[in-house]
């Protein structure tokens, strides 16, 4: 169940304060009171989902990873976060005990070679949790940025929802995201073949941040109906 490249961190990412905003604001009506999110990066999604929640659990398989949240929400009882090389298998019993209403895999799945065993593990420790997915869209979207962050695939609408439902989980919707999003990786990853970590890369996050973010929100409502630079699902664990 290993993943290339699920402890990187990219720092970049930092510079997009804005845009997690406009994500945490998507999923967090469907957040519930004990979140376990699996793989949960530099924290910046548990800073926004797990502020009111009882718990929040961020699960992940990098050392640096969990040393690095556990530093950042030193004191703050509601979060705790957990070194797992095999994503849950390795705490199954301690994770089916907390009960938790909410499974979290934000820019995840995409980083597995066979996502199926992971949402059957995790629908074996959290029976009835609603799962919040949040993945890359669009295969032709695929560039030099999904190659070094270690991506197996982008998706679409359609096959995020047959992985879903081959796993068992019972897939209420499924929609795009960020469309003005989508040309932005295009032309960065695709055209300019720029890396993960350089300066380029960085600079296009923070102009996205500050001058496009306001464009994309006012225009995903019709735009996603057809692309979008990720794909977000909710389901439901049996």
């Amino acid at each position: 169940m290993d993943g290339q490249g699920l402890g990187t961190m990219n720092r970049e990412m930092q510079g997009a304060a804005g845009y997690y905003d406009w994500l945490a604001a998507a999923l967090r009506p469907m957040a519930g009171k004990r979140i376990l999110e699996v793989g949960p990066g530099f924290g910046d999604m548990a800073e926004r989902l797990g502020a009111a929640a009882e718990c929040y659990v961020g699960l992940d398989n990098s050392e640096e990873v969990v040393a690095h949240l556990r530093e950042r929400f030193k004191g703050r009882a509601q979060f705790e976060f957990t070194l797992d090389k095999k994503l849950g298998a390795g705490a199954l019993p301690a994770l089916k005990e907390r009960r938790f209403d909410t499974v979290a895999a934000l820019n995840l799945l995409e980083h597995l070679p066979d996502e199926r065993p992971a949402l059957k593990l995790w629908a074996e420790a959290c029976p009835g949790a609603r799962l919040l997915a949040f993945a890359p869209a669009l295969p032709f979207l695929f560039g030099s940025l999904d190659e070094q962050a270690g991506h197996f695939r982008r998706y679409t609408c359609r096959t995020m929802r047959g992985i879903l439902e081959s796993a068992g989980v019972e897939v209420e919707s499924v929609r795009y995201f960020n469309a003005v999003g989508a040309l932005g990786w295009f032309v960065s990853a695709r055209v300019l073949r720029h890396e993960i970590g350089s300066s380029k890369t960085a600079g296009l996050v923070r102009f996205y941040d500050r001058f496009a973010l306001p464009l994309a929100r006012l225009t995903d409502p019709l735009l996603s109906l057809f692309w979008g630079q990720s794909v977000l699902a909710l389901g439901r664990f049996p």
